[in-house]
């Protein structure tokens, strides 16, 4: 189902990831780590077809999962917290894009090295959303510690620096122009 998707044929990955929660569902238990991880790969599908009020759904579904089953700073758990924000976004759902982008980090903060390409993500995305709510100051700070920990993380051509400092300068011409 997962290289469906990546192939960009999420029809075909729904086909597979329907199959795989049938046979999960049947044998494992609730609250089986496995079971969530297809929960967050449905969900993926259905934002990849456009669907992100069922991917929400199937979301929550694995967060609700991981949150009874993981240590509350678990890794996977700010990956949840990071795809549940992502589709609060394309719901147009800021405020709980935030939200959830908060825990993200929070969880990233404390148990990533301080130069990890999780935690610039994690700043991207806050970038981003704060950007959306119109908070081009809060944008602009947090697209500077993305772009930082990026430059340190990553090699110089990689395309997440290079998208962090393109999306930076474009905060800051943004900023520089509603303040003058």
């Amino acid at each position: 189902a997962e290289i469906y998707r990546v192939l960009g044929e999420p029809q075909k990955s729904l086909e597979y990831n329907l199959k795989d929660i049938s046979i999960c569902e049947k044998v494992l238990p609730q609250m089986h780590p496995d079971l969530a991880t297809s929960f967050n790969n449905l969900a993926l599908t259905y934002k990849a077809l456009g669907e992100s009020q069922k991917s929400l759904e199937f979301n929550k579904k694995a967060l609700s999962i991981q949150e009874k089953i993981l240590p509350p700073e678990h890794p996977s758990l700010a990956l949840s917290y990071n795809n549940i924000a992502s589709t609060y976004g394309a719901l147009g759902d800021h405020q709980n894009r935030l939200d959830f982008n908060k825990k993200a980090l929070s969880i990233r903060e404390k148990v990533l090295p301080p130069v990890h390409p999780d935690l610039a993500q994690s700043y991207n995305n806050l970038a981003l959303t704060y950007d959306a709510i119109g908070d081009l100051g809060q944008a602009v700070d947090f697209m500077r510690l993305a772009v930082g920990v990026f430059e340190k993380s990553l090699p110089a051509a990689h395309p997440d620096v290079a998208m962090a400092k393109k999306s930076l300068a474009s905060l800051e011409e943004q900023l520089s122009a509603g303040a003058g």
